[in-house]
């Protein structure tokens, strides 16, 4: 029986570090290693309809089998693949997975009618028993498809079951690597690079995490594993040698637990020559010296989970740290020379407008810190917080819940209006960051239509001059090191752009019928940078049901379906994504054909 896996279009390829997900790669890659017809698709490569593209992949192959899964926001991307292959030939056996599945697998089941079946956990050993009972059996009955560990299944009447619960793989070393050439990843790296000939290949070195923190659904699974350093290394080989990989993203939810591993790590990496990028839990087993290594190795950017600057929120995450610890780990991480991306998030239930503030006048005193981002707290299904709000009613129909793309629910010490307040007014601190000015930066335009950029050292007092080479990057502060005493500073490009687009955003607001897309930091920052977005006459669309409910700032939100009827002929995009995307976006999922598309990042001309 032919099989087809179906990787979903994603919608975050637009970062620099940026790369598909290698789950349904892993599975291609098992499948194919015992021997099964594994035809795939990579929908990320595919400017076709999906309904096409499929149409064209079943037919062509006499697929039996389609498979495909996702993380639960992106659902509408699953249903869509799913009902396409139910619609090109009804008897065609579909299964889905990925953390929708895993964590809500009833729920993921109903929200998808088409799937026959689900897999709840790692997928590589149940896809392979379930292709082989497909295979040998036409119409299995409950007790054969019980057999396999791991799987939800529907009966004639609808109605759902699940197996016995699968095992987590021990041994990650036993899987072989994901099907690079099936899905077509180089093509894909080189499709979203933001820099020329940069591929940047994802690497899992590990699954899940030891920590439990109440916010996290584990999208690995409930126990941390780590693969040996010679199976990791082998893989990069093949990378670097097979297609010429030069960046690494490590995809790891916790990339070591250990500095011993670390040092290892660093001693074997540093003889390739290229960068990476991981995400590290603060602890107090990093140091300066372990930090510098990394750093020498190619280690650019370490991504920390920061969450709080009040020790009573993250006693109530149970992430085990304190503000002090964070503080120590960010200055001698920036002193090291890697790069910090970190995140705060608002909303647990140890939140009080005391604790905002809290947080808030810390990210005020260390801006320069890191590439800090704020965010009210999402309670995404298999986390404790979703859990709890499921248990005490909070959240009362958990399909809805799913279906709306998990909108936020206030589970804090704050009263709704407080919460409210905190949202739209309080998280506004990072983008009223983004409006300060840094004395010497000018924008300029460079060779080859790229934007430049002069700057003056703060430490030494030496010229700084570079090519902003991704430029949604001027929407957050931008990292420099200074050619003469070799500093790291975050350099803040959006003020002085602004000044240079504003010109034609008067000239585009006097001559279009003008549409925002998108509600978020982005937009805040240009809405609060200067007048002209707190006179024009625009409306504002946004896909979060929360904000179409609520509004924003007084003003009426719309959802992108309201775009066409509302008469909007230019979009300008507030979102830090590209222009293919959205277009991709307004065409297949709102049926608009004909809309000028402005990225907010993209004006200067």
């Amino acid at each position: 029986m032919n099989v087809l896996l179906v990787m979903p279009k994603t919608g975050y390829l637009w970062d620099e570090w940026a790369t598909p997900p290698v789950g349904i790669a892993y599975v291609s890659a098992y499948l194919k290693a015992n021997c099964v017809n594994v035809y795939t698709v990579n929908l990320n490569l595919e400017d076709d309809d999906v309904y096409d593209v499929l149409e064209e992949k079943i037919n062509k192959y006499d697929i039996g089998i389609l498979g495909t899964g996702e993380l639960v926001v992106n659902l509408r991307k699953v249903q869509e693949i799913a009902k396409a292959a139910k619609r090109i030939k009804s008897q065609i056996k579909v299964w889905i997975g990925g953390s929708l599945v895993t964590n809500s697998p009833y729920e993921a089941m109903e929200l998808v009618p088409e799937a026959d079946f689900g897999m709840i956990g790692e997928g590589e050993i149940t896809s392979l028993e379930l292709v082989r009972m497909l295979e040998s059996m036409e119409a299995p009955s409950e007790e054969d498809v019980k057999k396999i560990d791991g799987l939800i299944a529907r009966r004639k009447d609808g109605t759902l079951y699940c197996t016995n619960k699968r095992a987590d793989i021990e041994n990650l070393d036993s899987i072989p690597f994901p099907d690079w050439e099936g899905f077509r990843l180089v093509e894909t790296c080189r499709k979203y690079a933001k820099e020329d000939n940069s591929i940047t290949a994802s690497i899992v070195s590990s699954r899940s995490c030891p920590n439990s923190c109440t916010f996290c659904s584990k999208t690995g699974g409930k126990k941390y594993r780590k693969r040996s350093l010679d199976n990791i290394f082998k893989e990069i080989d093949e990378l670097v040698n097979k297609y010429h990989v030069n960046r690494l993203n490590f995809n790891d939810e916790l990339f070591a637990d250990n500095s011993d591993r670390l040092y290892q790590f660093c001693d074997r990496m540093e003889k390739y020559h290229i960068e990476y990028r991981i995400s590290m839990h603060i602890g107090r087993n990093l140091n300066l010296e372990l930090l510098s290594r990394m750093h020498k190795s190619g280690c650019k950017v370490i991504f920390y989970g920061l969450e709080s600057a009040d020790n009573n929120v993250l006693t109530s995450m149970r992430k085990h740290i304190t503000i002090d610890e964070i503080e120590r780990c960010l200055q001698i991480t920036k002193q090291a020379g890697i790069i910090v991306e970190g995140n705060f998030i608002f909303g647990d239930p140890a939140e009080t407008k005391e604790s905002v503030r809290t947080t808030l006048k810390w990210i005020e005193d260390h801006y320069t810190m890191g590439l800090i981002e704020v965010a009210p707290i999402k309670l995404y299904p298999g986390s404790q917080l979703y859990e709890d709000a499921v248990n005490n009613g909070r959240i009362k129909d958990t399909v809805k819940f799913i279906e709306e793309g998990c909108p936020l629910v206030n589970v804090s010490g704050l009263s709704d209006e407080d919460y409210r307040n905190m949202i739209n007014n309080d998280l506004t601190v990072i983008q009223k960051m983004r409006l300060k000015r840094q004395e010497g930066l000018e924008l300029f335009h460079a060779d080859n239509g790229k934007i430049g950029a002069k700057a003056i050292c703060p430490n030494c007092g030496a010229k700084i001059e570079f090519v902003v080479e991704d430029t949604s990057h001027i929407l957050r502060m931008y990292t420099e090191h200074c050619p003469d005493c070799g500093t790291l500073e975050y350099l803040n490009l959006f003020p002085v752009y602004y000044d240079k687009v504003k010109d034609k955003l008067e000239e585009i607001f006097r001559e279009q019928k003008v549409g925002i897309f998108g509600c978020g930091n982005i937009w805040k920052m240009f809405y609060s940078v200067g007048d002209i977005f707190k006179t024009a006459q625009y409306d504002i669309f946004d896909e979060t049901p929360f904000l179409q409910n609520e509004g924003w700032n007084g003003r009426k939100v719309y959802s992108p379906e309201m775009i066409a009827e509302n008469g909007i002929n230019t979009l300008i995009v507030m979102i830090r994504t590209s222009k293919k995307e959205i277009q991709e976006k307004m065409m297949n999922e709102y049926h608009i054909q004909k809309l000028d598309i402005i990225m907010c990042y993209d004006m200067i001309s």
